[in-house]
């Protein structure tokens, strides 16, 4: 639950560049982190609540990648 909470903190208050790659970086790791907790599970409220994290992270890894890094201005 650490680094979730710290991203929501460090998003608003690193600049856009810096929040995107440690977005993608961040989410990658947590990642790999709940595959190996679902290692060898047999319990279905594990496997579920496990396999929604993946799909909210691998979403969060999706969303960053396509994030812009600078706003663009319209306005002329």
């Amino acid at each position: 639950m650490i680094p979730p909470a710290l991203m929501v903190a460090f998003s608003l208050f690193a600049k856009a560049r810096v929040v995107k790659w440690a977005s993608i970086v961040v989410a990658a790791l947590y990642c790999l982190v709940n595959i190996g907790n679902l290692v060898g599970e047999t319990w279905v409220y594990y496997w579920l609540y496990g396999v929604f994290e993946l799909a909210i992270t691998i979403f969060i890894i999706t969303v960053a990648v396509k994030w812009p890094v600078e706003a663009t201005s319209h306005a002329e």
